[in-house]
């Protein structure tokens, strides 16, 4: 067993909630080798990790409304993130205006590039008189 496992392992087999969750599902203390509470079990892992430091404010209902961050940090965050954001919206904005700008330049100096993107023109009148095939095609 690899030195975090065995770590993963004394975190739950130390921890006093670990023997009253035990007795809850029916299990006897000290004698857990199976089942979720168990190291080795997916759900006992997710629980060591939970009960870790950095998680562990929130790893209840009621610590995760607990602010453990300052309001001036979250504030700066959110400043951060929606600036990065109208910066990256500018890029894309910027980006779409300068391949327009560049296909309608390219288009206007080469007339094969003319012929392949402007469609030729559809006649729909002649004598006077209206080509209805040309306009139900157009509708």
């Amino acid at each position: 067993m690899g030195q975090g496992a065995r770590s993963l392992r004394r975190t739950i087999q130390s921890d006093t909630e670990f023997e009253r969750d035990a007795a809850l599902v029916g299990a006897r203390p000290g004698r857990i080798e199976h089942g979720p509470l168990h190291a080795d079990h997916p759900v006992g892992v997710i629980r060591a990790i939970l009960d870790s430091a950095p998680l562990a404010p929130c790893a209840t209902i009621r610590g995760m409304w607990q602010l453990t961050v300052s309001p001036l940090e979250l504030i700066a965050r959110s400043v951060v993130v929606y600036t990065l954001f109208l910066v990256a919206a500018f890029v894309i904005v910027g980006t779409l205006f300068v391949l327009n700008w560049g296909v309608s330049f390219a288009r206007r100096r080469s007339s094969l590039l003319r012929r392949l993107l402007d469609p030729p023109p559809t006649v729909l009148a002649r004598d006077g008189k209206w080509i209805k095939s040309a306009l139900q095609e157009r509708v």
